[in-house]
């Protein structure tokens, strides 16, 4: 009885120790399958993370292939600018010098600009007259040397210009007053097919000289060619002054001038034409120039952001890793423990089926020596009643 007593409670402790290794088991179990998936979680990240990265990497690639064909772009524009900005800088030098000008109106012109005054001189009918180009040779070949004639504020300016060249012997000059006094107008021959136009009509004047204009192309009509203006002339006898658009003339007389193209090319309107247009040109270049410049600003903070973008996604990564090496610690851990908790509750049963046979066998032991000890107490009170008796 006592050795059953004591087999109780071996079977006793062992079952509350089963209990709890099992709950421990449990727990270690719970962890390992928490660990498995965040693991997984994790791997899903760290492959998320490795496609963006890839992703921005390939942008990267792509904004620096494109900002450097950008800033191409740009440097080749700059040396369009450079190169335009340097024959502008030419001719105006050459404008500002008055140069391939007759010597004497080069004299009075560049005395006008050291003395910085008008002085009465305001100018050259070269620098008040303008054509479009298709009128630029009819407009030459009309003027010829009178696009030379300084306009002077009225004839005694113009004298005391002529008395400066004399004095300094600087060639010679023609000088046309601002306020002229007006021509008799005679009727243009407009109705007539060989006619453009009046070639007053087709130019510019710069305000406040149409008086002078007016005096020196009131009577120019522009006609399709020289054959239409010889038939026109030849018809009618017109007192006007013929062009075409090639420079070739014919004067009231009926005068015929022309020839070759190269003696109206590169002449003082073209050479003001080309500057115009050099501005014009400079200020679309740099228009340009500013918004390539803008684009590869933008493309620097485009290639900016993907840097720091990736950047924060190999910090990412690197967490995710250390992750990934931690949970796998953990969950060699977690397993290793539940190995050993597992062959502790197995221990344990083990134990307890071996407890439980004791057992019975020691209770089936008690029970025998209690029926033999019950057998012997009947018999001996048989005996003692025999012998009574």
């Amino acid at each position: 009885s006592h050795r059953c007593q004591e087999i109780s409670k071996e079977l006793a402790r062992s079952r509350e120790e089963q209990e709890t290794a099992t709950a421990s088991l449990s727990l270690c179990e719970q962890k390992l399958a928490d660990t498995k998936t965040e693991q997984g979680n994790c791997l899903a990240q760290s492959h998320e993370r490795g496609v963006e990265a890839a992703a921005v990497t390939a942008l990267i690639q792509t904004l620096l292939k494109a900002k450097e064909d950008q800033e191409k772009r740009a440097e080749a524009l700059k040396e369009q600018i450079h190169e335009t900005r340097s024959r502008l800088v030419s001719l105006e030098d050459l404008q500002k010098n008055y140069e391939g000008y007759q010597e004497g109106v080069r004299a009075i012109m560049l005395k006008r600009q050291r003395e910085s005054g008008a002085n009465g001189i305001y100018g050259l009918v070269a620098e008040v007259i303008e054509a479009p180009e298709s009128y630029e040779k009819a407009l030459t070949a009309v003027l010829g040397d009178r696009l030379q004639y300084i306009i002077v504020k009225g004839q005694e300016e113009g004298v005391e210009a002529i008395e400066y060249l004399k004095r300094e012997a600087s060639g010679r000059g023609s000088f046309i007053p601002l306020q002229l006094s007006r021509k008799q107008h005679r009727p243009l021959p407009l109705g007539e097919a060989e006619v453009i136009a009046p070639l007053l009509e087709v130019i510019s004047v710069k305000e406040g000289y149409g008086e002078v204009a007016e005096y020196l192309l009131s009577d120019v009509v522009v006609v399709r060619d020289l054959r239409a203006g010889l038939s026109l002339w030849n018809r009618n006898g017109f007192y006007s002054t013929l062009v075409t658009p090639d420079g070739e003339v014919i004067d009231p007389m009926g005068t015929v001038s022309g020839g070759s193209d190269a003696a109206l090319e590169g002449n003082f309107l073209s050479q003001r034409r080309h500057i115009r247009e050099l501005k014009t040109r400079l200020a679309e270049l740099n228009a340009k120039l500013q918004i390539e410049d803008r684009e590869v600003e933008k493309l620097k903070r485009e290639l900016e952001r993907a840097e720091t973008a990736k950047s924060s996604l190999g910090t990412e990564m690197h967490r995710l890793e250390l992750d990934r090496v931690r949970l796998e610690h953990e969950r060699l851990i977690a397993n290793r423990d539940s190995e050993r908790f597992g062959q502790t509750v197995q221990a344990l049963l083990q134990e307890q089926n071996d407890l439980v046979s004791a057992l019975e066998r020691g209770t089936q032991e008690v029970d025998e020596c209690r029926a033999a000890i019950e057998a012997r107490t009947q018999d001996k009170s048989e005996r003692e009643n025999i012998l009574g008796q």
